[in-house]
């Protein structure tokens, strides 16, 4: 799933996980009741490494939106809260109980933060590996305006922030840049301004953001959401 943008807010959450280097230090120091020699210790050095190590793949993965991202952050945050309870019942330190609790607040409000974005339908067509093609929303009309074109697409994914959309391969390959879509369901339609956040390894879906520019569009965009889920189908 190639990216062709990533929206800033998500730039922003992935770049956030380099607090967890200053965290990690701050956590080694509370380990050695704040002996400072203890913290400059090769040893620490070694482990402050490997942890500098882990958030620089881990932001890799997140900034081309990859699950394996998100595992990274959980493996990593449960890595650091085993090692600070082993900590506290060997070492009888308890502010070690303290920054456990801290890291345990902070990692989860990032790891839910995380997990909303990756699951944008912008990001994700719904194609298993062995599929050719994604199960395709039922009744859902949708047209793409680009360069005063209008090319018919089917819908597979459909969320508030956005869908994922794909056109016939036969004017796959012109469709470079995407400025609108219009919906339809029975007589129900929404037409929103939309930018390219990703598309299909075969070139044929985009993963498609909406741009509302209003409340009121917001609004539409929820009550199609709605009437989408109303008519038993899964966004």
């Amino acid at each position: 799933m190639p990216l062709i943008r990533r929206p800033r807010q998500y730039t922003l959450l992935s770049f956030i996980m380099l607090l967890a280097i200053p965290i990690f230090i701050l956590n080694v120091w509370v380990m050695q009741k704040g002996v400072l020699a203890k913290v400059l210790h090769p040893e620490s050095y070694f482990w402050m490494g490997i942890e500098a190590g882990w958030v620089f793949v881990t932001i890799f993965w997140l900034l081309k939106a990859k699950w394996r991202g998100f595992w990274s952050v959980l493996v990593l945050s449960g890595v650091l809260l085993g090692v600070n309870m082993h900590y506290l019942v060997a070492t009888k330190n308890y502010a070690l109980a303290f920054y456990a609790l801290f890291l345990l607040i902070v990692s989860g409000i990032y790891c839910l933060h995380l997990y909303r974005s990756l699951s944008e339908s912008y990001y994700h067509p719904g194609q298993r590996w062995f599929e050719g093609q994604p199960i395709f929303l039922p009744r859902i009309e949708a047209e793409l305006q680009t360069g005063g074109k209008s090319i018919p697409a089917r819908v597979s994914r459909l969320g508030l922030e956005g869908c994922y959309a794909f056109v016939n391969p036969a004017v796959a390959l012109g469709l470079d840049k995407v400025d609108t879509i219009e919906l339809k369901l029975g007589e129900l339609c929404l037409g929103c301004a939309v930018e390219s956040v990703s598309r299909s390894k075969d070139g044929t879906g985009r993963g498609l953001r909406f741009l509302a520019t209003s409340a009121d569009q917001h609004k539409d965009i929820r009550d199609f959401l709605d009437r989408v889920r109303s008519s038993g189908y899964v966004a």
